[in-house]
Parts: C-alpha cells; structure tokens; sequence
C-alpha cells in the first residue's frame, strides 16, 4: 500500500475515482466483480489498511438494490450463488467483530429489473424509491458528523481525563 507522508498530500476522491470498465472482448465490469456483490469485507480490509490504528471503524452501511422475485429465482435456477449480494451481506456480517456489529447496517430497496450502470435515464425513478433508515443509524450518522480537536495535551486529575479544545 502507498500512502503520503502528510495528510495533506491525501489525493481528493475524484482524483481517485474511476468509472466502470469495459475491456474489448471481455465486456464491461463494475466495482467490486461478480464474486465481491456485497463489498463488505474487501471495505473493512481496505479500512484496517488506509487507518491501521483505528481500532474498527465508527459505523459501516450496507445499501441492497434487490431483484424482484422472478430475477431472483432466475439467479437461483442458474446456481448463480456468486451474484447473491445477500449471502455475501450475511457471510461479511459474520466476520464483523461481536462489539462492531450493532454498527453495521444494511439497507434494503427491492427492485424490478435493474438498470445498467451507465443509463442516467434511471436516476430519477431510483431516487424516487423508499426505503426506512433504523433510528440507530440516523444518531450514528449525525454523531460522525462531530469531531472534537485538542488545544492541549489532556490532563488526568483526579482519576479523570480532561481535555480542552
């Protein structure tokens, strides 16, 4: 892995992003391939990587667009276990440590036929879908938003750790 030395030197997202491929004879493939449908685990790698000290990370979402029935089944008939984006939500929960798990989320919108990547004509009527958001993760969102930056070294007095900031 490569990193900056400064954390002024991090590269901004859209220096980073990249579109979908498409590769003459192969075809067109996404983030995450057909074996990573639910990028859950590569995600929490990759964190541990790019922040090695942070412990876990403050709260982790999950957001399924699902298939209707008659994809799914479809999926199912051809044993393509591979594509199920709910096994592998279900596996990388598994492998989420007791004491993250309560903030881990996954948030489901059931779909017909899904669009292709790349049709913009789509976009309004996906964002016209609605889904509910746990109470939980709406408190965990908005506690992400506050961070508290230190004017000075803290002082333990008293059995009591106080910061100034």
């Amino acid at each position: 892995m490569i990193a900056p030395a400064h954390v002024d030197d991090e590269p901004f997202l859209w220096e980073v992003y990249f579109k979908t491929k498409h590769l003459p004879g192969l075809g067109t493939f996404q983030d995450g391939g057909i074996c990573a449908n639910c990028p859950v685990k590569v995600a929490l790698r990759e964190s541990s990587l790019l922040w090695p000290k942070s412990r876990q990370p403050n709260l982790v979402v999950s957001n399924l667009l699902s298939q209707g029935y008659i994809q799914r089944a479809k999926d199912a008939f051809l044993g393509s276990a591979a594509v199920d984006g709910s096994q592998g939500w279900r596996e990388a929960r598994d492998s989420v440590p007791e004491d993250l798990k309560d903030d881990v989320f996954r948030l489901d919108v059931a779909l017909g036929q899904l669009p292709e990547l790349d049709d913009a004509g789509s976009i309004e009527g996906l964002a016209a879908l609605s889904y509910q958001i746990p109470d939980r993760l709406a408190r965990l969102l908005l506690c992400t938003s506050f961070f508290f930056e230190l004017d000075a070294e803290p002082l333990l007095t008293n059995e009591l750790l106080c910061c100034e900031g």
